[in-house]
């Protein structure tokens, strides 16, 4: 008996805490994505931090805006890395006659259906 009242409460436990997430699914999900960048960024921001220049040392709000201006960077290039490939075959799916392909294909197929046909399929 006392082992399942502990039940019951886990259980109404565990789905009090799904509602809670299923009700708050939008914010998690923004949630998650900043604790990642805190955690790629966090080296970053510490390698700045060491930087000296004279007696002038970095201080956090500008190391923070070095990582951040970094990150978009990184974006950028790769945004720049990429979309020019992507777009070229996107021209190239554009200019393929798929009539002419599923007309050349047409007899290679055939001729498998008729040999599963034969094969009793």
């Amino acid at each position: 008996m006392k082992n399942s009242g502990r039940y019951f409460l886990i259980i109404i436990s565990v789905i009090i805490i799904g509602g809670i997430v299923w009700y708050l699914r939008s914010i998690i999900g923004y949630v998650i994505a900043s604790w990642v960048l805190a955690m790629l960024g966090h080296p970053l921001m510490l390698l700045f931090k060491k930087i000296k220049i004279g007696k002038f040392k970095i201080g956090n709000n500008l190391a923070a805006g070095l990582t951040l201006v970094s990150f978009l960077v990184i974006v950028s290039f790769v945004i720049a890395l990429f979309v020019p490939m992507i777009l070229t075959q996107a021209r190239t799916l554009l200019e393929v006659d798929f009539k002419s392909v599923s007309q050349s294909l047409e007899e290679p197929i055939n001729q498998i259906n008729q040999k599963l046909i034969d094969k009793g399929f």
